[in-house]
């Protein structure tokens, strides 16, 4: 959108469908030794920008069979590294089925309805036209910086028209449904990525009722060396079942089952080599492999097996790189994905935990690997739902099928823990 199109509307900037507020956001701090004109300007350029960047989200309504958005739904921002809770400090007062408030389009309050994102990935996509409104941001080891997540949002909740309007004082707002988006000024969009279900004794769905550490210690599953490190574990866990919706005890029993036989119940995020030289192993196994996608050169030892499930080949990492919008996945490899060994491997003992750096998206990969990126192209819970453990196991590594049974006797097991009861997945392959 040129820049002429952006029009000064009373105290707003006016962009197309978004509207940024000159007051009360958190980038006026910034601009106390400016002349008003000198903000109004920097805002005006940055929407052109911003507006620019979004133009294909003119096309929002394409989503099917949208359902109503309540209290608790999950939301996630594209430049943010955590899922968080939409939260309703104003009951309207009407329930959903699930017996939780309704959202509408206004409930967009930061602090209020919508909470930090964790980390901001924007890095310096606007450092030139507008520092970001946190601390200063420290860069990493790449020149990246990094900053805490503060939202400045860009108006209301935008979805095609509602057909239920809500009450609130005089006027009447849209009930908020599934296929909204937010945008934050900083590149940001915000999608709602979860609606919870109606609790009931049988099945409650909440993160603390999906999966414990005292399941994991009993499953003899590593999630980190001290009380921080676990902690964080389980939480990142939880947020990458809820996120893809692996949430039944059988879905996450046999999530749990191959994860373990994929990473050695935890210990190994990074796939290990022989020899004294990773890159001449990787190099010989996977540099000319096309059916990976690589093309020679470094590409075995950079595009490794690495996460809870193992992501393998240049093909994997420039598609998952693709959906989580991080170029770094493509740049940096299994660095980024799964870690880095913190001594050398000939020092690693068979079963020894706590000797990989975990990397940034080495949960958030098997998630996407397991309902998407697998060589299936679909969601294993498909499969899940008729108990087909050869679809799941030939999806995870075809090539692998020796390991079939073992695999079904970690699923058997970790639904066990879960449930007290057994699946019933057969040991062997007839």
């Amino acid at each position: 959108m040129p820049e002429e199109r952006v029009q000064k509307n009373g105290d707003a900037i006016i962009a197309g469908d978004f509207t940024f507020e000159l007051e009360g956001n958190w980038l006026q701090k910034f601009f106390k030794g400016f002349f008003k004109k000198k903000y109004e300007d920097t805002a005006c350029e940055m929407m052109a920008m911003h507006y620019a960047f979004y133009e294909e989200l003119n096309k929002v309504g394409s989503v099917q069979e949208e359902e109503y958005v309540t209290r608790e739904a999950t939301i996630c921002c594209s430049n943010g590294t955590e899922m968080v809770q939409l939260d309703a400090y104003e009951d309207h007062g009407i329930l959903a089925a699930n017996e939780k408030p309704l959202m509408t389009c206004s409930d967009c309050e930061v602090n209020k309805n919508i909470y930090s994102f964790g980390t901001c990935k924007c890095g310096n996509i606007y450092s030139e036209k507008l520092p970001h409104p946190s601390e200063e941001g420290e860069p990493d080891e790449h020149g990246k910086v990094k900053y805490k997540c503060i939202p400045v949002l860009c108006g209301n909740w935008k979805q095609v028209t509602g057909n239920l309007l809500i009450a609130e004082g005089e006027n009447f707002v849209e009930a908020l449904r599934s296929g909204a988006f937010l945008t934050c000024i900083y590149g940001g969009k915000i999608t709602v990525v979860g609606i919870p279900e109606k609790e009931t004794d049988e099945e409650n769905i909440s993160s603390e009722a999906l999966i414990s550490l005292d399941n994991l210690d009993d499953f003899g599953f590593f999630i980190g060396i001290n009380s921080k490190e676990r902690e964080a574990g389980i939480k990142e866990l939880k947020r990458v079942l809820i996120k893809y919706n692996i949430t039944s005890n059988e879905e996450i029993a046999f999530f749990m089952g191959e994860v373990a036989k994929e990473s050695n119940f935890g210990t190994r995020t990074v796939e290990m080599f022989s020899g004294d030289d990773p890159e001449e192993y990787f190099n010989n196994r996977y540099s000319n492999n096309s059916g990976l996608g690589n093309k020679g050169g470094n590409d075995g030892e950079l595009y490794r097996g690495a996460g809870y499930i193992h992501l393998t080949g240049r093909y994997n990492y420039e598609k998952f790189a693709e959906y989580i919008e991080d170029d770094e996945i493509v740049t940096r490899g299994y660095k980024v994905v799964g870690g880095e060994y913190n001594k050398d491997v000939s020092d690693i003992e068979p079963g020894e935990v706590g000797v990989i750096d975990i990397g940034e998206y080495a949960w958030e990969s098997a998630g996407w690997f397991w309902t998407e990126g697998n060589p299936k192209g679909c969601n294993l819970n498909d499969f899940v739902a008729k108990l087909d453990w050869k679809s799941v196991s030939e999806a995870i590594n075809k090539g692998d099928k020796g390991t079939f049974v073992e695999r079904n006797g970690y699923i058997n097991d970790f639904y066990e823990i879960l449930t007290g009861k057994s699946l019933g997945l057969p040991d062997s392959l007839e």
